[in-house]
Formats: structure tokens, sequence, C-alpha cells
């Protein structure tokens, strides 16, 4: 047993902890390789507590690389593994009699997370419950995270077979707690709309720990009223407006040039949110324009550091960023290959449409209007695609959206029958209906995950299911 100092013991038995979960690979030979070792014997040494210091630390450095976090997410996953193992123990025999085995874990589940300590037991209550709310109270993310790996583990979801659908599997218990959520506030019922952007605007390990987080992420919609809040308040936006237009700097207009169009998702009232960066080539004229790649990026203060995820698959490049000249500049310091292999520029200076400066500038600045009022439709298809929504404006026409001091009403009329309708809803019920416009773009798509019609403000980034609108026909 070698002798480590106080915060490498503890590294080390996070990482023991993680690895014996299999948290980031079936194997420790797997999770080596993912590592970039060339063998699995510095793995295997910190699982048997034989890894000297060093070997700790450079392992833990590179699970930090690989999952692009910080210590402390790492710590905090480490405890909720620790959790989920004692959990699963404390809870085996709970509600004998109450509940078929094969549905114990959901019950389990939703009587933590609605605090019903009532329906365990009377030594369940006394010896185990405090413990549970106290790592609620005191441990919010690992309480998450373990309530997450307990139903995933006891679902049998194995995100290392051939077949897993880590979609699937979250949208399984989306509507798990959409069912026993449904009596409770409207805002709580938004989990369906978080699974897709969480999905779009954060990435996937393909790996146990993609179940873990992404289901923390659903769980925390239903159980925290305070959810959206807690979880973007880490990304910010920098008051570029809604649309800004970047090019490496020097490229002139042409038949092929390259620019990148930073489209905002405001996420909250203040300045939190992401970014579409929509790579753009330039056609015979100034209205073409050809879609090259749509890459989600995040600017993330606290740890800082910019993630960006390029091509379809979700290729998560992440590094760090620097802003100079009044936000006009964009430094991206990426990885060089990944940077050079999906064309991610080092270096994008801002064109100014309002006040273009030189010649150069103000032929981007002319060749660009129009743009930002309006996407194109070939461009709006692609985001619609990318986000994973299928466009309804051909079954429905929205006529007028008014807004007063309490209500928010959408009119529409049927394509089909040509009936109209009103639609309304307490703007108190969700946060950013408090700030929104009746000039702000709303359409009406169908989220692939819901199936069911939603009424959509892209640039806002924000959906409601029209289902949770009161609806009056108009006579």
């Amino acid at each position: 047993m070698k002798t480590l100092d106080p915060i490498t013991q503890d590294k080390q038995i996070a990482l023991q902890l993680i690895i014996n979960a299999q948290v980031f690979a079936p194997s420790t030979s797997a999770l080596a390789k993912r590592l970039g070792y060339k063998g699995k014997t510095s793995i295997y040494r910190i699982q048997q507590g034989e890894a000297s210091a060093g070997a700790i630390e450079e392992a833990w450095e590179k699970l930090k690389l690989f999952v692009g976090c910080n210590d402390d997410l790492l710590y905090t996953l480490a405890r909720a593994v620790g959790y989920t193992t004692n959990l699963k123990r404390l809870v085996r025999n709970e509600g004998e009699g109450l509940v078929e085995k094969k549905n114990h874990h959901k019950w389990v589940l939703l009587n933590i997370l609605k605090q019903d300590e009532h329906r365990f037991s009377e030594d369940f209550q006394h010896d185990v419950w405090p413990d549970i709310m106290e790592i609620r109270d005191n441990d919010e993310t690992a309480f998450w995270m373990m309530m997450a790996l307990y139903y995933f583990d006891a679902e049998g979801a194995d995100a290392y077979s051939k077949d897993f659908d880590l979609l699937a599997s979250l949208k399984s218990m989306h509507r798990l707690l959409q069912l026993n959520y449904e009596s409770s506030e409207r805002s709580h019922r938004g989990a369906s709309n978080v699974i897709r952007k969480e999905y779009l605007a954060s990435y996937c390990r393909q790996c146990t720990w993609d179940l873990i987080y992404y289901g923390y992420i659903v769980i925390m919609q239903y159980a925290d009223p305070d959810a959206m809040e807690k979880l973007m308040v880490n990304y910010v936006t920098y008051n570029l407006g809604e649309n800004s237009f970047w090019r490496v700097p020097d490229t002139i207009y042409e038949k092929g040039a390259h620019i990148w169009h930073l489209l905002e998702m405001q996420m909250m009232e203040s300045r939190h949110g992401t970014y579409y960066a929509i790579e753009l080539e330039m056609g015979r004229n100034k209205e073409e324009f050809r879609l090259i790649q749509i890459a989600p990026m995040l600017f993330n203060e606290e740890q800082d550091f910019v993630q960006l995820e390029v091509t379809d698959k979700r290729i998560p490049i992440i590094g760090q960023y620097e802003w100079a000249d009044d936000y006009h500049t964009l430094q991206l310091i990426l990885d060089k290959e990944a940077q050079q292999t999906y064309g991610i520029p080092r270096t994008l200076h801002r064109i100014d449409l309002a006040n273009p400066q030189g010649k150069d500038e103000k032929i981007w600045a002319n060749v660009l209007k129009g743009y930002d009022k309006q996407l194109p439709a070939h461009i709006e298809e692609a985001l619609y695609h990318f986000e994973g929504i299928e466009d309804m404006d051909s079954e429905y026409d929205i006529v007028n959206v008014t807004i007063d001091r309490h209500t928010l009403t959408i009119r529409l009329t049927d394509k089909n029958d040509g009936k109209g309708t009103d639609y309304s809803i307490n703007i108190r019920e969700y946060e950013f209906l408090r700030t929104l416009l009746p000039s702000d773009i709303v359409s009406i798509v169908c989220p692939l995950m819901t199936g069911e019609p939603t009424f959509h403000w892209a640039l806002r980034g924000h959906m409601i299911a029209m289902k949770e609108f009161t609806k009056n026909p108009i006579d």
C-alpha cells in the first residue's frame, strides 16, 4: 500500500469507486484505452491501491480531460456511486407486499423524489430517511446522480451493449415521471424539452456516465422547481445579439468564402444560454448560402472552457477561449488536430453590420443584410432537423399573438378545416413568458422525443407543448 497525502488519497478513493462502477468503460482495459494508456497496468494498480501518487494524478487529469470537467464533478460523481451502493442495500426490502418486484425501483424512486417517507417502513423512516434527505439538502447534484444511477441500474440499462439507445432510456424515465408528476405545477413538465436541449447542448461519451448525467437532468426537471436556473447558470451569452456574423480575419467576400453565424439561444432572463455556430459557404450571389455544419457552442465561465460539438455524431471539442476588442474578436484555443479536422478557426472577427469598418467588412455587411432578420428556409429546416423536431406550419397558421399582464394568447387557424382557436396560458407558468414580446417569433413544431404539437420560440430556446394551454374555439 502506497503512502499518499490526503488529497491524493481522496483522488484514489474516488477513482476506485468510478472504475469499479464501470462509469466510463465496461472494463479496466477498456478504460485504459479510452484514456490513452498503452496497457491497463496503471488503471489496475489504482484499482488495487498500489499506484504511486504520480500515477494517480496522471489518471485523474486524463479522466478530467476525457469528461471535460473539473475536480469537483469527479468527486461528486464518486460520491454518487458510493451513495447508490448504500441505497440499493437499504431499500432492498422496502415496500414488500405493496408493489411487484419488477416495479420496485420505480416505487422507490418516486417516493424518495416526492419525499413521501410514510410509504416506507418505520425503521427506514427513523434510521435511513434522515440520511437520504441530508444528501439531498447538502450534496444535491450527487443526490440526483444517485437516483439516476439507481434507477437505470435496476432497469438493466447497459450503455455498453450494441443495441443501447440512450434517448429511448431517457424517454422511458421521462414518461414515468411525467405520469406521476402530472398533477404538479406545469413548470415541472418541461423535462422532455430539457432532454432535447441538453442532448444538443452537451455531449455523450457512450458509457454509463451518459445515463447518470442525462438522468439526473431529467429527474431535476420534475423534482426541483429551480432546475433550469441551476443547470444553465454557468453557460453564458455575451450580448452579441440574436444573430452575429464572424469571419476569419481578412476573409473577403467571394464564391466559396466561409463565414460563421452565431445564433444565440437564451435560456434564462439574464445572460445565460448557448449558441449555434453555423458555418456557411458563399454561393454565386449574395442570396446563396450553403450550410457546411452546425456546431452547438457553450461558454462555461465557472469552469473556464468552451465546448463545441461537431458532426452528426456530436463529437465534442473542448478548449479555452478569449475575447478581445470589446467582444469583436474571439480566440478558440482548441486541440490542434481536432481544430483542423473539423475546420474550426482559431480566430474569428465579428462583422459589424451596423457600423462596418473598411471596404471588405462593408461588402460583407451588405451581403448579410436580410439574412440577419430571417433565416433562409433551408438553414431553418436544417436547424429543425438538427434539433430533432418537425415543422408543423403546414397544419397550423398563427394568426396573432397577444400578451397582457396575466396571459399569453396565441390565435391559430387549423389549415385542414379553417377553424380558429385561441390557446392561452398564464405567463407565471414559465419564467421566460414574463419577458416575452408579441413580436418574438413563434412556430409550431413536433419534437420527435414527445410526438406532441408544441409552440417553439427558437430564438429564445424554449418550447411549451400545446396541451399545456387552455383552448377556446373562435366562433
